[in-house]
């Protein structure tokens, strides 16, 4: 559980670092020849100083927010140009999308096959991929938290009853009580028993105040089950019911001490 809390916060890490390496790649895009570019503008600035500065560019669109202006231009002119708007200096660097091919001197040589288009890593794919695993994780997290939560609802108590009448349905009968048992003492007294032999969960139940009056009636329930469990002799309809009686009743014991004590 430690661990997919660590795998979440480091994706969740990793998923905000490729977002701000996406702006910064956005930010610094090149801007080439006929690019729309667009600037945010604010302050108390009249559109007629706006349009003025930039009437080196073609003005694509001026809009009106409420923080400013939102202005849209492009050129179709290279080099940098510099917009001085109040006390901003504005620089805008306009290339040619030839600029990569200025110093090759050999003749390109022609070819008609058509080639398969080349594969661009974007920052998109790695946040595409992150955001799923997010939310993956997290509904694993919101899985596990209702589960949880619908589990401390029903008391040890109650998940015995169940287990009790659910062993009616089981393969094995005398292990599907063994099991309801056991899960009650560890819910119960937090103990680990589930796995132990009947001499091992007497051992480890011997240590627990609470369960010392029970002890000997525990010990003659478990050996009475083991006798069927680990034999070759079947118990009737009849021992069934006597056997699972025997154990509600203890268990109806234990309970009844534990809510006066509680």
């Amino acid at each position: 559980m430690r661990v997919n809390k660590i795998l979440l916060i480091g994706l969740l890490c990793l998923l905000l670092l490729g977002t701000m390496s996406g702006l910064s790649q956005a930010e610094q895009r090149d801007i080439y020849i006929g690019d729309l570019i667009k600037l945010q503008i604010a302050g108390n600035v009249a559109p007629e100083e706006i349009k003025e500065k930039f009437s080196e560019f073609e003005i694509v669109d001026l809009e009106q927010q409420e923080s400013g202006y939102q202005l849209t231009v492009r050129t179709f002119a290279l080099g940098q140009k510099v917009v001085q708007l109040g006390d901003k200096k504005i620089r805008i660097d306009v290339k040619s999308t030839l600029d990569k091919y200025k110093e090759r001197q050999k003749v390109f040589a022609g070819d008609l096959k058509v080639q398969e288009p080349d594969f661009k890593w974007q920052w998109s794919y790695l946040l595409y991929v992150l955001g799923a695993l997010v939310i993956i994780i997290a509904s694993y997290y919101i899985w596990q938290w209702w589960k949880n939560r619908a589990q401390e609802e029903v008391t040890p108590y109650q998940s015995f009853q169940q287990r009790l009448t659910a062993a009616a349905e089981a393969e094995d009968y005398f292990v599907a009580l063994t099991y309801a048992l056991k899960r009650y003492l560890e819910q119960t007294f937090n103990c680990r028993i589930i796995g132990k032999t009947s001499t091992e969960i007497i051992a480890e139940v011997e240590e627990i105040s609470a369960l010392e009056e029970h002890l000997a009636a525990l010990e003659d329930w478990l050996q009475q089950v083991d006798y069927y469990k680990y034999t070759t002799a079947e118990a009737d309809g009849e021992e069934q019911e006597k056997l699972a009686a025997e154990l509600k009743k203890i268990v109806d014991e234990i309970e009844k001490q534990e809510q006066v004590v509680k």
